[in-house]
């Protein structure tokens, strides 16, 4: 992958290559490693902690459409990754305030960690932290959700609207 700097809105945009792909590109390009017909464009966004990231790709000059996404990697044991309490959270908040697309509320989940349970005061479990700006309708959501790290479904919740 090859970035530049962030844009303004603190995304990274840039390309993707490799020396062969399933859906070659009609022009070969020159990237700092590689010369291929092989490549796309890509969006990537990063949440709070740099600890996971998400984004879309292409094929060639195609703007781009096809989700993916990672996390660093880590030492803990846990049963669910980063990822998966990220999705299944994103879930549980989709619908107004929280987002009216999965994509929204992605953007509205600044970060998720494992650990103490500071929330609910149960085991160690996956914490959700939220932030949704204030708009001119609504003076915007700060708060935190605890998820199961076992089932992925919500324990506890410190946000309005939520069960």
């Amino acid at each position: 992958m090859y970035f530049s700097s962030p844009g303004a809105d603190g995304k990274y945009y840039g390309y993707w290559a490799e020396a062969e792909s399933s859906e070659p590109c009609t022009a070969d390009l020159q990237f700092p490693n590689i010369r291929t017909n092989a490549w796309g464009k890509l969006d990537l966004s990063f949440d709070y902690d740099g600890n996971y990231w998400s984004g879309l790709w292409g094929y060639c000059n195609a703007e781009p459409t096809k989700e993916f996404a990672g996390e660093r990697g880590g030492t803990l044991q846990t049963r669910s990754t980063q990822a998966e309490i990220k999705a299944a959270a994103a879930a549980h908040l989709l619908g107004m305030p929280y987002g009216e697309t999965t994509a929204d509320v992605m953007e509205n989940i600044v970060s998720v960690s494992f650990g103490a349970d500071t929330l609910c005061s149960g085991p160690d479990n996956w914490t959700v932290e939220v932030y949704v700006r204030a708009t001119a309708d609504s003076d915007g959501i700060i708060g935190k959700m605890v998820v199961d790290d076992a089932s992925a479904e919500p324990v506890c919740t410190g946000l309005p609207f939520m069960q």
